[in-house]
């Protein structure tokens, strides 16, 4: 399996293992460049993301409790005029008609100390208040900011801003408030947002909204309600439930509409009320697929262009060494001629070089040995057949492996025909026993040497 792999790879020559090594390495380096790239910068969308929804909400914060308290100062302001706290009604109309263009103000309202209201600037008085809570607080001489309410005049949402109405002996006579819708409130934030991409909304404490989202229309598209979502959707959100115990939440959840996001919160009024920030994770993420895609084209540019550099590296390298290959090969086969030409060599890397030039002069030695090893070869073989005398080689079994013409001369019997003869089938009888021991001897060297006149049988039964 290994060694398919291998071949399949072609990492069985220096070529596909540098071409190879080089390429792992060049995706190792951008895969882990690329990798480290992505997680930061989607750490910082993140962190970027939470830090956008956290300043507008500190903004939203600060101006909704501004505006909270300059119209707690104008309602308190309100009551303390002389006509007011003379609770002469004909004159409490005067003053609230000065206030009928004020942009906050949707009512004016007086109460006597009944609870009753004498006055109304929006509608006809009569109106039994004494069971609201800031009617109760009036009577304690306390001003109060009400949370969001349904109006029994209107039958919609309301904030209450009320202040306690005190003669001059401060005594209690009633209440003086004012009645400001929601689309205040609305208006406030809206002014203050950041990006459309981020939504902020308000919650009472119970988790229903005071303030419409831009999921209003999502929420009727679903069914979730059918006009407006103020008091009518209880949020339930993972992070509705952290901001109940004081904790923060870091990762991503779902929104009361469906939508996974990234929020963060902070409470308003006393804690009264509960800013919720969210952003989609598809908008925090949208210029992070945008990354991913130009590192993605870029590495692939890398790829093609060190693919580019890997085959031109690898042709320098692989030049010299094919021919390296090529004349090892012919000096296998006992060609000892070749001669690398100076101009591939030439082009390589200094270390190949070097290798090459050795090799040149290593053929060229050798090829030189050789041609003196032929021609002593020769003159060996010369001599070796003109002199009178039989010289010969044997086996351990005695059988000729060389003999010399002089061997043919003397006996008659051709060198083919004799070699892998044992030198006994040629000895006279006689002589046959003496000269297997001596043989012998020599063999298992018992003697180093010997001399010994024999008989040798020629061709024509002489000897």
């Amino acid at each position: 399996m290994v060694a398919k792999l291998v071949r399949l790879l072609g990492l069985n020559s220096i070529k596909g293992r540098l071409r190879f090594s080089i390429i792992c390495f060049a995706l190792i380096i951008g895969l882990i460049s690329t990798i480290t790239i992505i997680l930061i910068e989607k750490k910082n969308l993140e962190e970027h993301a939470i830090g956008m929804l956290e300043q507008t909400i500190v903004l939203q914060k600060k101006a909704i409790e501004k505006w909270l308290e300059e119209r707690k100062i104008d309602i308190n302001s309100i009551s303390r005029l002389p006509e007011i706290r003379m609770t002469e009604e004909e004159k409490i109309k005067e003053v609230f008609a000065a206030y009928e263009n004020h942009p906050d103000f949707f009512a004016l309202v007086y109460s006597d100390k009944e609870g009753v209201t004498k006055v109304d600037s929006f509608t006809n008085p009569g109106t039994d208040i004494t069971d609201r809570n800031f009617f109760i607080n009036a009577m304690k001489g306390e001003s109060s900011i009400s949370d969001v309410m349904v109006s029994k005049v209107t039958n919609k949402p309301v904030i209450i801003v009320a202040s306690p109405v005190l003669n001059y002996e401060q005594q209690f006579q009633g209440v003086v408030f004012v009645v400001v819708s929601l689309e205040t409130i609305e208006n406030v934030m809206e002014n203050l947002s950041n990006s459309r991409s981020m939504e902020t909304y308000l919650l009472r404490q119970d988790g229903y909204l005071i303030t419409e989202a831009f999921y209003q229309d999502a929420d009727i598209d679903k069914g979730i309600i059918e006009t407006s979502p103020i008091l009518k959707v209880k949020v339930e959100s993972e992070l509705y439930g952290r901001a109940m115990q004081n904790q923060f939440l870091e990762t991503t959840y779902m929104n009361f509409v469906g939508e996974e996001v990234f929020g963060t919160y902070d409470w308003v009024s006393d804690n009264q009320w509960l800013i919720i920030g969210e952003v989609k994770k598809e908008n925090v993420y949208a210029s992070f697929y945008r990354i991913i895609l130009v590192l993605t084209l870029v590495l692939l540019l890398a790829s093609v262009l060190a693919w580019i550099n890997i085959k031109y590296i690898s042709k320098l390298v692989e030049h010299p060494i094919s021919k390296l290959v090529l004349g090892s090969r012919l000096i296998r086969e006992k060609n000892y001629k070749y001669h690398m030409d100076d101009t591939v060599i030439s082009k390589g890397p200094v270390e190949f070089r070097e290798l090459c030039y050795t090799f040149n002069e290593m053929s060229a030695t050798i090829s030189e040995k050789i041609e003196l090893l032929e021609y002593s070869k020769e003159k060996y073989k010369h001599v070796i057949d003109n002199i009178r005398e039989v010289l010969f080689q044997t086996d351990e079994a005695g059988a000729w492996t060389f003999l010399n013409q002089s061997w043919e001369k003397i006996t008659g019997f051709t060198v083919d025909e004799s070699l892998g003869k044992t030198f006994i089938d040629f000895l006279y009888i006689d002589d046959r026993k003496q000269n297997r021991r001596l043989f012998e001897a020599l063999i298992n060297q018992e003697i180093s040497s010997c001399r010994q006149e024999v008989r040798y049988i020629t061709k024509d039964h002489k000897y």
